[in-house]
C-alpha cells in the first residue's frame, strides 16, 4: 500500500474514531440534561461521514429538529422570536454545541498528526530549493 493510501486510510479510521467518541459524548450531554425523555432526540443522533476521492471530507451530525429548538431554547408558548427578542421564559439547554466546540481541537489534532509532517518535509524542500 503506498504512503498516500496509508495516510488516508489513517486518517480515515481517526476521523471515525473521533465522530463516535462525540457522538457518545453527545448522547451522555442528552442525558445530563434530561433530554432523554422525549427519547425520539436520543435514538435518531446519527454520525455520518461523506468522503471524496476517498478520503473524508466532512462529518456530519443529524438528529430530529427537538434538537434544535432544545439548544435554544425554544417550545411551546416560546417561539424563536422571543428568544432572538431576548426574551423567552425556556431556558436554552445546549448539547451539540457544548460538545462539538470541546471536540473541534481533537479533530484539528489528529488531521495535524498525520498531515504535519508531510507539509514540514515539503516546507523544507521548497527552502532548500529557494538557497540553491
Amino acid at each position: 500500500m503506498s504512503d498516500i493510501l496509508k495516510k488516508i486510510e489513517d486518517l480515515n479510521g481517526a476521523v471515525k474514531d473521533w465522530a463516535n467518541t462525540t457522538k457518545q459524548q453527545a448522547l451522555f450531554r442528552i442525558n445530563q440534561l434530561n433530554l432523554r425523555e422525549t427519547g425520539e432526540l436520543y435514538r435518531k443522533v446519527k454520525v455520518k461521514l461523506r468522503k471524496r476521492d476517498l478520503e473524508v471530507e466532512r462529518v456530519v451530525f443529524q438528529f430530529p429538529a427537538q434538537g434544535f429548538y432544545a439548544e435554544l431554547g425554544v417550545g411551546r408558548g416560546n417561539p424563536i422570536e422571543k428568544i432572538q427578542a431576548g426574551g423567552g421564559s425556556r431556558k436554552a439547554k445546549v448539547w451539540i454545541s457544548e460538545v462539538l466546540d470541546k471536540r473541534e481541537e481533537a479533530l484539528g489534532d489528529i488531521v495535524a498528526e498525520i498531515y504535519a509532517d508531510d507539509a514540514l518535509k515539503k516546507a523544507a524542500d521548497l527552502n532548500i530549493k529557494r538557497t540553491n
